[in-house]
């Protein structure tokens, strides 16, 4: 999904605005990312401080889920083998 499909509203077949590749698994760190990227480039088109500050939160909290999911990853990769 694009910043322009996310400031228009419009939906697509999949992504970030509820579109559903991810329902139903786990996303990966990398995803995350891309989420708080967006949400930062949003903020930078925004006049309203406060629509600023919630994109940046949301980013923060987008960054904090990538760092959850790599620790995640890192512990399922390390359980010993049988």
């Amino acid at each position: 999904m694009t910043v322009e499909e996310l400031e228009t509203g419009t939906k697509p077949a999949s992504g970030f605005a509820g579109g559903g590749s991810e329902v139903g698994r786990s996303m990966t760190a990398t995803t995350y990312r891309r989420y708080a990227a967006e949400c930062v480039i949003m903020s930078q088109r925004r006049e309203n401080g406060c629509d600023k500050a919630l994109l940046l939160q949301m980013a923060t909290m987008w960054l904090h889920l990538a760092e959850f999911a790599e620790k995640n990853e890192s512990t399922d990769n390390s359980s010993p083998t049988v």
